[in-house]
């Protein structure tokens, strides 16, 4: 009976996922304009690939774009094989597939972790910045793709599934390179675990793990860095402002767990806690930029909190060390949650993303995108409240459905 209820809620998830899949991939198509990346950089990369090969434009001085090639490769193949010129349709539908099997590895995830299957996989599917890069050619959703599949893979031990979360690792680096935060963590994650079993037994296994690496690691060493040569100021730079920008992001994407989990909250780590916001805020605060350069940060929280600035400077002060705090005590409360394995390398995975974010010299609120997928797949599962949990799914359908229609037919377009 059980098994037979599970198979109906699969089915009726599945039904709902392809159900907004097609709804927003017409939608999409329709709009059928580049938007800013799409017309600036992504689609000329494509049409450099197709002329002039795929391997010589990557190493080439033409190269447009300041991520990794592979989520390039699919439509430029589909390109070459029906012999037409990359367009914008291609590409879309290439991310449409994409983002579905990203959203169906999330509700596994999630499955996983928590044991069931329900409607709060929307909270991740209609995260503005996760639902942007599903329904136009943008490409941190590749990065996204591949990091799931690893730590999906991962959730068992065997050699097979360790090597084929490597390769899915250079994947997923070879895509975006934020995903490099998974190879440190992997390795923490294990040592941690086998610390605290004090069995080193089966260790040599995991180095697996590692070997796919040489494949991201030989075009890095081409490059002569992370990035290609025409996009060197990329390069990572410690800037305070961006530390402060993470903690506020993260609390406010995230903050009906701080509202479900504060009242545990005990009163030594909250003045902690407190003092490190403040000082963040009034020490290390951002301005909201059109570009994300030193000391700014692109995306919606710091456009909103600069408007609310221009009303008042201390009722934006007083929102930022709000968003900060609930930001510092999602990791603070996550840690004393933290059991199974899978748990400990994604809750590790997130500590080292936040610490490359530090370091993003131009830095967009839509880089966070691979660390807020894991924080959700961890903060989702342990909201007690159902009501909270409702309100916040709704939520997240009006404000991703705004967002997206927004960012189509509002924000500047080309062509």
């Amino acid at each position: 009976m059980k098994t037979e209820i599970k198979s109906n809620t699969f089915a009726a998830l599945f039904a709902l996922v392809i159900s907004i899949y097609f709804i927003f991939c017409t939608i999409s198509l329709f709009q059928g304009s580049p938007k800013i990346d799409e017309y600036r950089n992504h689609l000329p990369v494509l049409e450099g690939m197709y002329h002039q090969g795929f391997f010589n434009y990557v190493l080439g001085k033409d190269y447009k774009a300041a991520n990794t090639p592979l989520p390039y490769l699919v439509p430029y193949l589909i390109s070459k094989v029906l012999s037409i010129n990359p367009n914008l349709y291609i590409a879309r539908s290439v991310n449409f597939i994409f983002s579905f099997l990203t959203v169906l590895l999330f509700i596994f995830l999630m499955k996983k972790i928590s044991g069931r299957l329900d409607w709060s996989f929307l909270i991740f599917l209609f995260y503005p910045y996760f639902i942007k890069t599903s329904f136009a050619f943008y490409l941190a959703l590749y990065g996204v793709f591949f990091l799931l599949l690893s730590i999906y893979l991962l959730s068992k031990e065997t050699e097979r599934r360790i090597l084929g979360a490597g390769f899915s690792s250079a994947a997923g680096i070879l895509s975006q390179q934020f995903i490099v935060a998974l190879v440190p963590a992997y390795f923490f994650s294990v040592l941690i675990d086998k610390r605290s079993k004090r069995d080193y037994s089966g260790l040599v296994k995991h180095i697996l793990f590692f070997v796919p690496l040489i494949i991201p690691l030989v075009l890095f060493k081409l490059w002569g860095g992370l990035t290609h040569p025409s996009w060197r100021f990329h390069n990572p730079t410690l800037d305070m402002t961006h530390v402060t920008a993470s903690f506020v992001i993260i609390g406010g994407t995230l903050l009906p767990f701080t509202i479900d989990k504060i009242k545990f909250l005990r009163v030594t780590p909250a003045i902690v806690l407190l003092s490190v916001s403040i000082i963040l805020v009034l020490l290390f605060s951002p301005a909201h930029g059109e570009y994300g350069w030193h000391g700014q940060v692109t995306g919606y929280t710091y456009n909103f909190i600069s408007k609310l600035k221009s009303v008042s400077y201390f009722l934006s002060a007083f929102f930022q060390i709000a968003l900060c705090f609930s930001g510092l005590f999602i990791f603070y409360k996550l840690a004393a949650e933290i059991l199974n394995p899978t748990d400990k390398l994604l809750f590790v995975s997130s500590i080292f993303f936040i610490i490359i974010y530090f370091f993003d010299t131009v830095y967009s609120e839509r880089h966070l995108l691979p660390l807020i997928t894991l924080l959700l797949s961890l903060t989702i599962p342990r909201i007690k409240s159902k009501w909270l949990l409702k309100i916040w799914i709704v939520f997240q359908v009006i404000f991703g459905s705004c967002y997206f229609y927004y960012w189509l037919f509002i924000h500047p377009s080309f062509g």
